[in-house]
């Protein structure tokens, strides 16, 4: 690729796939285990529509047992601040320690019920063809917090053949140091980055400095405040597919 070159970033969750049902059975199990030793007998209902209302906060599959706290405290976050206070008040153990919870589930749910698992993920039908066509080109790259074996699983699982080596998780490092490292290996000016968490988004002034034109999904997890007071351009899935060119 020359100077002149564009790379495509697409986050996962919230963008390519809705995975909040998967989430909320991933984490309830994990969260249930890791809290009194047993599986749950059944997933409430009340327990998925308080999870579904609090999961635009999230940023990493461990923050999920966060959720499943506060949903068995009979409690509620409502803004991202209260989430965020939350996170630093668990501290690094208590989160690393959530992390192998709901990855171990999640790796014993696709070796043992694996058909099961995949239809708890459900790639929008609106982005499908999308993603199908930007399979074939290998500027288009998905960035996620999300283990990259996973997303593949899903993906396979609607037979989208992405290439391993396209599929980037970001554990360890922000998604900007990531499109940066990507950018000067391919020596390509320019970047273009779809997500529907703000704070994985650039300020307009970084954006301009590095050369990243960040895109705030609006039909994924994003709150309607969000869109409204986005300092990115908000993008609706109709559009999706003529950014990407």
């Amino acid at each position: 690729m020359g100077k002149d070159s564009t790379l495509y970033f697409i986050d996962f969750d919230g963008v390519i796939c809705d995975s909040a049902l998967e989430g909320f059975v991933s984490s309830e199990i994990a969260y249930t285990r890791l809290t009194t030793g047993t599986d749950p007998d059944r997933c409430s209902v009340t327990g998925r529509d308080a999870f579904y209302r609090m999961r635009p906060f999230i940023r990493n599959g461990e923050d999920f047992l966060l959720l499943q706290e506060y949903i068995t405290a009979g409690r509620e976050i409502c803004s991202q601040q209260e989430f965020d206070a939350a996170l630093s008040a668990r501290g690094a153990e208590r989160m690393q320690q959530y992390r192998q919870a709901i990855y171990r589930v999640r790796q014993e749910l696709v070796g043992n019920l694996r058909e099961y698992w995949i239809h708890l993920n459900r790639i929008y039908p609106e982005v499908e063809p999308v993603i199908r066509e930007a399979v074939k080109r290998q500027e288009v790259f998905i960035l996620s917090t999300k283990q990259s074996d996973l997303i593949a699983e899903i993906l396979s699982g609607s037979r989208i053949a992405w290439p391993k080596d396209r599929i980037i998780t970001s554990l360890g490092q922000t998604k900007e140091e990531v499109i940066t490292e990507r950018m000067n290996a391919a020596n390509a000016a320019h970047a273009l980055f779809v997500d529907d968490q703000p704070d994985h988004l650039l300020s307009p002034e970084a954006s301009l400095q590095l050369g990243i034109t960040c895109y705030l999904a609006a039909w994924g997890y994003v709150r309607p405040e969000w869109l409204e007071k986005s300092s990115s351009p908000v993008l609706h899935a109709s559009q999706l597919s003529a950014v990407l060119g």
